[in-house]
């Protein structure tokens, strides 16, 4: 038995938009790399300089539909931003889910579109005739171009966003193993039946060994793997974990207060757990922790 109980909060690891991120069962995507969030945002600065582009060259470049350009450029903002937030927060759960979500934002901009149609109809005069009536002058419209936009207009200007931003990250094969070996190097790794589980270092409070056998605590959790105390702390190679005792490892981090009594020396956790020092471990300790002496 490897492990008896794993973080029941994350599933796996897997990959959206071509970048790594570990996965939580209920939100979805848990952690998601700098240079996800980096792609991103380029990409949606280039979304907004084609949208400029694309709607300069179909009504921008018209004097009459300059109110109606900048209004859809303002609609093309809107729709970026929040198909991206939607990528980032929802691009994780399974399709039906995801779709759905896309498909409700879908409909607030054809509903939004709709109610402002009647305040969007532009008409440019391409040729007028003059009439002459006794000694007045008039005017009469021989040829214009009607504009109108609604909510139609403003569901596509949404779905071709939303399409661009699904987009796979453009990730040579080498920068993602290298994106892969460093993800590795920050959770311990459980293989049970056909799935590799994670459980993050950060989140270890401290470790204590029984036997053949060691258990983790983690807030309120505790698992249990078959393995040395020793070999947990060097694969993790972290310096914030640090064995104490020959039973007892710590996350330095979750480091309240030293004590000493006229047993020696212990550490309160921030949890409260009060755990004794070993004398062959105070010195490395005290080092760590910049201490000479209590």
């Amino acid at each position: 038995m490897i492990l008896r109980q794993i973080n029941k909060k994350f599933a796996a690891v897997g990959a959206e938009t071509g970048v790594l991120y570990l996965k939580d069962k209920k939100t979805g995507v848990k952690i998601l790399t700098s240079e996800t969030h980096t792609f991103h945002l380029q990409r949606a600065i280039g979304q907004l300089i084609l949208a400029a582009i694309v709607l300069y060259g179909l009504i921008g470049r018209f004097s009459e539909l300059s109110e109606l350009y900048f209004i859809m450029l303002g609609v093309s903002f809107l729709a970026i931003m929040i198909s991206t937030l939607i990528v980032l927060r929802y691009g994780s759960q399974k399709l039906f889910y995801s779709l759905l979500i896309n498909l409700s934002a879908g409909g607030i901009f054809f509903i939004a579109g709709n109610l402002l149609s009647d305040y969007l109809i532009y008409e440019i005069i391409e040729s007028v005739s003059m009439e002459n009536e006794g000694n007045d002058q008039s005017a009469t419209v021989v040829a214009a171009r009607v504009y109108e936009y609604s909510g139609w207009e403003f569901l596509w200007v949404f779905l071709i966003h939303t399409a661009l931003a699904y987009l796979p990250f453009p990730a040579s094969n080498s920068k993602l193993e290298v994106s892969i070996s460093d993800f590795s190097d920050e959770v311990f790794k459980v293989k049970l039946g056909n799935k590799l589980h994670f459980l993050p270092y950060r989140e270890i409070e401290w470790i204590e060994a029984s036997g053949n056998y060691i258990h983790i605590y983690s807030g309120d959790k505790k698992y249990t793997s078959r393995m040395a105390i020793q070999d947990i702390l060097t694969q993790a190679n972290k310096e914030y974990l640090m064995r104490i005792h020959r039973s007892f490892a710590i996350n330095v981090h979750f480091l309240r207060e030293l004590t000493q009594t006229g047993e020696g020396h212990s550490v309160v956790l921030t949890n409260g757990k009060e755990l004794k020092i070993g004398k062959h471990y105070k010195a490395d300790l005290f080092r760590h922790l910049g201490l000479t002496r209590m």
